[in-house]
């Protein structure tokens, strides 16, 4: 896979977090994790801004579709079996692992002519990890 289809997954994974975030936020009463919510947003915003930069593309990816589609039928199955928030800051936990994961996959594809790439997945891999930490102690 070359670098630019490399950069184009991470950016679609963080308008996943970006969607999936964006649904869940309304549930949740807590002013302190509604915060840290919003700021998570503001991060990946940012976050696809320097990704689009490394590779020179400022057109947007679309989320796709089916990606959606599964992101609101976990979330509609969360709020029939648990509607509480720790239901769904679960779900922001398990978004958190896959992203991590599919980071460290990424940074390990590309080549040693994107060492900028690897730099900033390494620095969205730390931030996921805090962002995780912070959810659990919203549980």
């Amino acid at each position: 896979m070359d670098n630019n289809k490399i950069i184009n997954n991470a950016i679609e994974g963080c308008k996943i977090a970006i969607y999936t975030t964006g649904k869940i936020a309304p549930k949740i009463k807590s002013q302190e994790t509604l915060k840290i919510l919003e700021n998570e947003i503001k991060i990946n915003n940012e976050y696809i801004n320097k990704l689009r930069e490394i590779i020179n593309e400022n057109s947007d990816i679309e989320l796709n579709k089916m990606i959606s589609i599964m992101i609101d039928n976990k979330i509609n199955l969360r709020e029939r079996l648990d509607d509480s928030e720790s239901g769904y800051i679960k779900i922001l936990i398990e978004g958190c692992d896959l992203g991590i994961n599919k980071l460290h996959d990424y940074k390990s594809q590309l080549d040693n002519f994107c060492e900028a790439g690897k730099i900033l997945f390494e620095n969205i891999i730390k931030n996921e990890e805090i962002y995780k930490s912070k959810l659990l102690k919203c549980i």
